[in-house]
């Protein structure tokens, strides 16, 4: 079964790789000049964008030190960077392994058990879809305020994304108090109810997922003047949540085009230049591999000299 599974996997892959290849040979096949702007922006422009990359690490890297202080784990700040450029780094490869290579550095080097692992990250991600979600719709209902715009389907998505992870969360909130018999399970309800029980987490995590927004809306912005492409912010603020969410569709490693392709169909939806568009975030996503690359080989020998060498400390299920 597991067999069929990732076969059909890859295949699926294969296929959405496929569609993508036909879509850019269509998009840029007339206008091929285009794509040279990636080469073409200046060294102040790649700084900027470099550097707000390095942000989006560093948020990445807080959210792991919110998500662990409850268990009483406590990271370095070098473990914690490093952690979240060992993730994307990962992520971008054919295995797609960002986060198992992080929960075995945690059990190896800090004790941390796989199921409270799990519960950090499922907890994590709840929060990250109910912050993204609420955002979108603020968003939307400024631009149809100040623009008069509404786009319906856009506003289905967040909307959704709220819903469900409200009801996810009332789902693990009450299932921590279940008498269940099999262990695993019990430890991962207990897990999820340490951090959605404790508001101080949540309200940082929350902070931090705007202030990570906040940076991705910049990045982009950089990107679009740096390929001389003139976008309203608006249409860049409501488009950033959907499309940082996109890391969490696996189709491709890394969410590789995924996330170009949410946001070109934005930019159809709202009437504007889909190449234009689509050249500015794949820029963005050019500088940002340049440095997964370039700093996860780093960190990822580092983390991995360290987990073998270094000293366990003992951790467990604890409040705070």
């Amino acid at each position: 079964m597991k067999n069929n599974n990732f076969t059909y996997k890859v295949i699926a892959q294969f296929v959405f790789l496929l569609i993508t290849v036909v879509f850019i040979i269509i998009l840029f096949g007339h206008n091929a000049d285009k794509l040279k702007k990636l080469l073409d922006i200046s060294v102040g422009n790649f700084l900027v964008i470099s550097g707000l990359v390095i942000l989006t690490f560093a948020g990445n890297g807080i959210k792991n030190v919110l998500l662990l202080l409850p268990f009483n784990v406590r990271l370095r700040t070098a473990e914690w960077f490093g952690l979240s450029v060992v993730n994307s780094f990962w992520n971008y490869l054919p295995f797609q392994g960002g986060l198992v290579a992080k929960g075995l550095y945690l059990k190896r080097q800090h004790s941390f058990p796989y199921t409270e692992y799990v519960s950090t990250v499922s907890s994590s991600y709840l929060i990250t879809f109910f912050s993204f979600g609420f955002i979108g719709c603020v968003v939307l209902l400024m631009t149809f305020v100040i623009h008069g715009t509404y786009a319906p389907l856009p506003f289905v998505i967040y909307g959704a994304l709220m819903a469900v992870s409200v009801a996810a969360v009332i789902f693990l909130w009450q299932a921590k108090s279940w008498n269940i018999g099999k262990k695993v399970l019990a430890r991962y309800f207990i897990g999820t109810g340490i951090i959605l029980k404790n508001k101080k987490t949540i309200l940082r995590l929350m902070l931090v997922d705007v202030v990570m927004l906040g940076v991705y809306v910049a990045r982009l912005a950089v990107c679009f003047t740096a390929v001389g492409v003139h976008v309203d912010l608006s249409f860049i603020m409501l488009v950033a949540p959907i499309a940082l969410l996109s890391i969490f569709v696996t189709i491709t490693p890394g969410g590789l085009v995924v996330r170009e392709a949410l946001i070109g169909l934005f930019a159809f939806w709202y009437s504007l230049n889909v190449s234009d568009i689509v050249v500015g975030s794949l820029l963005d996503r050019t500088v940002m591999m340049i440095w997964v690359f370039a700093l996860g080989a780093v960190f990822n020998y580092l983390l991995s000299k360290w987990a073998i060498s270094g000293t366990r400390q003992e951790t467990g299920i604890q409040g705070g």
